[in-house]
C-alpha cells in the first residue's frame, strides 16, 4: 500500500492547529477564542501601535481580547527597538511605571551577561493599564537581525502597571548586584517574591578553572560591599553557601542565604541562588 506524502502547503492546516494548541490549551482560562495569525496583524489594535520602519511581521497571537501578542523582526539593534517605543508612546501618555523607573536606577540580582542580551520595557497609559511589554534581542549568526515581542495588555484587573508590582520590585531590591567572576559568563534561572521574601537564581559558566572556594569568596566579597553581615559559612563536595543578615533604609531586619552547585560533568558550570527572609524591625 502506496500512502503519499502530504506537501507543505497540503499540511500548513494542521500545523497552524498544532501551533494554536500548543499555544492555547484547553486548561489555559485565559484562552477565550484565541487566533494564531501568520505573517499579520489582528484587523483591530486596542490602541495605535507604532512600528519600527522596514519591519518584518512574522505573526500574532490573539489570546483573548485583552492579551495579544506580536512578533516581528527588525534591523535595529535591541536598544533601538527599546528607544524607539518608549519615544513614540511617550507623545502619545504613556510612561514607564514607577517602580520599573526605580529598578533601572538599581539593578538588584545576579548580572546577566549572556551573549545573547533581552532588552525589555514595560509601558503604561495609567496604574491600570493598558500595558504594552516590549522585549528585543538580537539573533546571532543571521547578520543583523533583531526579533521583536510586542505583548499588549488591556486588563484593568491584574494589569502589569497595577501598583501591587511594586512589591515584587522593592522587596527584590533588597538583593544587591552580583556580577560573575572575570571572563565568566552568567544568566538567569528565575526568581520570584512577596511582601516578605525574595529569591533569584543564575547559572554561571566560568572561562577557566576555579576551585569553588574562591568562587563563593568572590560573591561573598560582593554581599559584603552591600553591607550585609556574614553569619555563618559552610560546603559540602560540589556545594558552598554562606549566611546572611542586613538591616535596609527602613531598619528592617532581613536573612539572606547565598547557594552554589556545581553541575555534575560539567566542572566549570554553576547554579547560584539567593534567598532573603523579612525578620521585622530591628527597634521592635
Amino acid at each position: 500500500m502506496t500512502q503519499n506524502t502530504p506537501s507543505p502547503e497540503e499540511n500548513m492546516p494542521q500545523l497552524r492547529e498544532l501551533a494554536l494548541r500548543l499555544l492555547a490549551p484547553p486548561f489555559d482560562p485565559e484562552a477565550r477564542q484565541p487566533q494564531l495569525l501568520v505573517g499579520s496583524l489582528p484587523a483591530s489594535l486596542p490602541f495605535d501601535l507604532p512600528l519600527p520602519d522596514s519591519c518584518q511581521i512574522v505573526g500574532s497571537f490573539v489570546r483573548n481580547s485583552e492579551t495579544i501578542q506580536i512578533v516581528l523582526d527588525t534591523e535595529q539593534t535591541p536598544a533601538e527597538v527599546i528607544a524607539f517605543y518608549t519615544e513614540r508612546m511617550r507623545v502619545t501618555g504613556w510612561s514607564e511605571p514607577d517602580f520599573q523607573r526605580r529598578q533601572r536606577q538599581r539593578e538588584s540580582g545576579f548580572v546577566h551577561t549572556f551573549h545573547r542580551p533581552t532588552l525589555f520595557t514595560t509601558l503604561c497609559k495609567g496604574r491600570r493599564g493598558p500595558a504594552l511589554i516590549v522585549s528585543a534581542f538580537a539573533v546571532q549568526g543571521e547578520g543583523r537581525r533583531t526579533e521583536v515581542r510586542l505583548n499588549l495588555d488591556t486588563r484593568s484587573r491584574n494589569s502589569p502597571c497595577a501598583q501591587s508590582s511594586e512589591i515584587f520590585m522593592d522587596v527584590s531590591a533588597h538583593i544587591p548586584p552580583l556580577e560573575p567572576p572575570a571572563g565568566g559568563r552568567q544568566w538567569g534561572g528565575g526568581g520570584g517574591s512577596n511582601s516578605e521574601s525574595a529569591s533569584t537564581a543564575a547559572t554561571l559558566e566560568l572561562e577557566s578553572d576555579m576551585v569553588l572556594s574562591l568562587v563563593v569568596a568572590h560573591y561573598a566579597r560582593q554581599l559584603e560591599q552591600a553591607g550585609w553581615q556574614r553569619t555563618g559559612e559552610g560546603s559540602s563536595g560540589p556545594m558552598g553557601w554562606h549566611t546572611w543578615e542586613f538591616h535596609d533604609k527602613e531598619n528592617e531586619h532581613w536573612l539572606g542565604v547565598f547557594s552554589i552547585l556545581r553541575i555534575p560533568g560539567m566542572e566549570r558550570t554553576y547554579y547560584l541562588q539567593v534567598n532573603i527572609n523579612w525578620v521585622g524591625n530591628r527597634a521592635q
